[in-house]
C-alpha cells in the first residue's frame, strides 16, 4: 500500500450527515440533531465517515 499513495500530497475528508428517521422513538441509536437542512431538532442517525484522497484515488478509512 505504501507504493500507492504519496502522503505528502493528500487530505482526509470528513463528513457529517444526520439519517432521518421518521420512526426514531421505535430505532435503537435514534437521538434529536440538528442537521443545517432541515434547520430544526429532528429524530435520527448522526453518521460521520472519514475518506483519504490524493485526488484522484479515494479510500474510506472508517
Amino acid at each position: 500500500m505504501e507504493n500507492l499513495v504519496q502522503l505528502d500530497s493528500a487530505y482526509l475528508v470528513a463528513d457529517d450527515s444526520t439519517l432521518d428517521q421518521p420512526d426514531g422513538p421505535h430505532i435503537e441509536l435514534v437521538i434529536g440533531h440538528w442537521p443545517a437542512k432541515h434547520r430544526a431538532v429532528v429524530e435520527g442517525i448522526h453518521l460521520i465517515t472519514l475518506r483519504w484522497t490524493d485526488g484522484d484515488l479515494s479510500i474510506p478509512v472508517d
